[in-house]
């Protein structure tokens, strides 16, 4: 098409590129508020759920300290000294003892032989925090450095100091924090196995856990945390061969920088 029929196709449609040209930008203006009004209801949205949850949690946190803590011991505590409260922090809970289960957990009361984590263990609880409740398990031995560099150890005591004597052997605590928002419902009844009440969990935390973090707290001699010395999870490093190469060359660089 020459230049000149082009002139001439304008001329004869003249009617139909007026409605394009002022069609367009009105379609525009259209679709760009119709976004913006999708943006803002989804912003509001999550507002609401978000202002929901929270108030759901809070009314929760509420209930559960009435129900878990025992209603005098604060009052019975109050003449006891404060290592033991806090060398002991399961006394002031109902029980010793709490069952986890996940909402989706059909192999309860058997105990499953699964890879991973069960669909329900006992725990021992610590203490309410911000965001929901913490529990202990076991302890471990662990290894660390006076650079804070640490691992947990399964060999003997003799083993350790023999093997790697630039490290302290200590005792650790495992403290483990499910948040509100991962608790369903609870019964308070006793279990079938006699451990106390039942916490019924969604596994949506770390590694499809209910847990949200993960921590674990040194312990003295006589059972108090340690709270001069932390164990950040940035400086635990894997018990193998790899791993005390890592961490032998990491000592490494902080001695030789600390020497200049």
């Amino acid at each position: 098409m020459s230049f000149d029929e082009i002139i001439k196709w304008c001329n004869d449609n003249s009617g139909f590129l007026q409605v394009i040209i002022w069609g367009i930008p009105i379609i525009f203006l259209w679709i760009k508020g119709t976004f913006s009004s999708l943006a803002n209801w989804l912003k509001n949205t999550d507002e609401e759920s978000r202002i929901t949850l929270l108030e759901r949690n809070l009314k929760l946190k509420e209930k559960m300290r009435k129900d878990f803590l025992k209603p005098n011991y604060f009052q019975e505590c109050y003449d006891c000294r404060l290592e033991n409260s806090i060398r002991e922090p399961t006394k002031k809970f109902i029980s010793p003892e709490f069952l986890i289960r996940n909402i989706f957990d059909d192999t309860y009361p058997e105990w499953p032989d699964t890879k991973g984590i069960s669909p329900h263990f006992i725990l021992f609880p610590e203490n309410f925090y911000y965001n929901g409740i913490s529990f202990s398990t076991h302890g471990s031995s662990i290894l660390v450095d006076e650079f804070g560099n640490w691992t947990i150890s399964e060999l003997p005591r003799e083993k350790d100091k023999e093997n790697h004597p630039e490290f302290t052997r200590r005792y650790s605590k495992i403290l483990l924090y499910i948040p509100f928002s991962n608790i369903v419902t609870y019964d308070l009844e006793d279990n079938e196995y006699g451990h106390g009440p039942t916490i019924f969990c969604k596994f949506d935390g770390v590694s499809n856990s209910p847990y949200e973090k993960t921590e674990y707290q040194i312990l003295n001699e006589d059972g108090m945390p340690d709270f001069a010395r932390s164990l950040p999870q940035n400086k635990r490093f894997k018990n193998n061969f790899l791993g005390w190469k890592k961490v032998y060359f990491k000592r490494w660089i902080h001695q030789f920088s600390n020497k200049r």
